[in-house]
């Protein structure tokens, strides 16, 4: 208790707070905190937009801001046709830029009681084998950059990891020995390993041995031996181009084989708990997104194994004795 009222008389002792001094603040402590470059960037779009909503509101000064101008916020982003999702974000940094801007006595926490805006759950779309191999046979594996895109594709729908885990591999995370790959620059900041087969093994050796004369240890590589960690661009753009030449009508995308692979392991398994474990979820309701795809398969077993039928079954049997 005696905290907070020290961070309301240190409030108004301050009378001017400009958004340059809220940002390089937030910044700071952000970055202090070990805050991933993605998260730094996304704070940095808030900003962007929360500069352009206090010039049209001709504010200058954060401690004039109410609850009010929270709201007013909100209204600005959904009249510039920001989805939901994107606005939750949004909403997301102002939780925490105000919440750093209160504990350093600078202005009042005016998004604290600001709710999330409800959103759709989507549908998430995968590929099926057929989709996946009709694209795999459209690469070239005498031309280095479609080989490493095609072991990429292959460690994704084996391991079930995120595009940003996958670039950041080094050789050093690759056991050949246990069959195993560590991906360490993971989403919950987590270290994961997940098994491989043999197919993926040999498609490593083989990269492994290509990438040996750029000189780093990074597995996925431009043609110039830059590590493609920094940025997917480039993969992204040939995943769409290898679509093109496949005739594929869905959008391709790099995160699609990690949905591809969730689905198809969930439909033969029916094992969510397995799942959520090789996927890295810490919640078993973000792993749930892909239960829609246990529909047949839980109409199957419910035939296969229902009590009630295995009754009639032995009905039958009696009779026909």
């Amino acid at each position: 208790m005696a905290r907070k009222r020290n961070v309301t008389s240190r409030i108004t002792e301050i009378d001017v707070v400009t958004l340059e001094e809220a940002h390089a603040i937030v910044i700071r402590n952000k970055e202090l905190e070990g805050s991933r470059a993605e998260t730094i960037r996304n704070y940095k779009k808030f900003f962007k937009h929360l500069d352009r909503y206090l010039t049209e509101s001709n504010i200058t000064n954060l401690k004039e801001l109410t609850e009010r101008d929270s709201k007013g916020f909100m209204y600005y982003l959904l009249n510039r046709g920001i989805q939901n999702a994107t606005i939750n974000s949004y909403l997301n940094n102002a939780k925490g830029t105000f919440k750093i801007l209160q504990e350093e006595g600078l202005c009042i926490h005016i998004f604290k009681n600001t709710k999330y805006l409800k959103t759709d759950e989507k549908k998430i779309d995968f590929l099926t084998v057929e989709e996946i191999e009709a694209l795999l046979k459209t690469m070239n594996l005498d031309k280095y950059t479609e080989f490493r895109d095609y072991v990429f594709i292959h460690v994704l729908i084996d391991t079930f990891s995120r595009i940003g885990e996958a670039l950041a591999l080094t050789k050093e995370d690759i056991d050949f020995e246990a069959q195993t790959i560590t991906f360490r620059k993971t989403k919950q900041r987590k270290v994961r390993t997940v098994p491989f087969s043999n197919k993926t093994a040999s498609l490593l050796k083989r990269l492994i041995a290509e990438v040996e004369e750029f000189g780093n240890s990074y597995l996925f590589q431009s043609w110039n031996g830059k590590p493609l960690e920094r940025s997917g661009r480039e993969v992204s753009t040939k995943m769409k181009e290898y679509a093109r030449r496949a005739g594929l009508s869905k959008r391709v995308y790099p995160h699609i084989f990690r949905h591809s692979a969730s689905a198809f392991f969930l439909k033969e398994t029916g094992n969510i708990r397995v799942l959520q474990k090789i996927l890295g979820h810490s919640d078993i309701t973000i792993t749930q997104r892909y239960s829609h795809v246990l529909d047949t398969t839980v109409h199957d077993l419910h035939d296969k194994y229902s009590l009630v039928n295995v009754l009639e079954e032995a009905k039958k049997r009696k009779t026909k004795l």
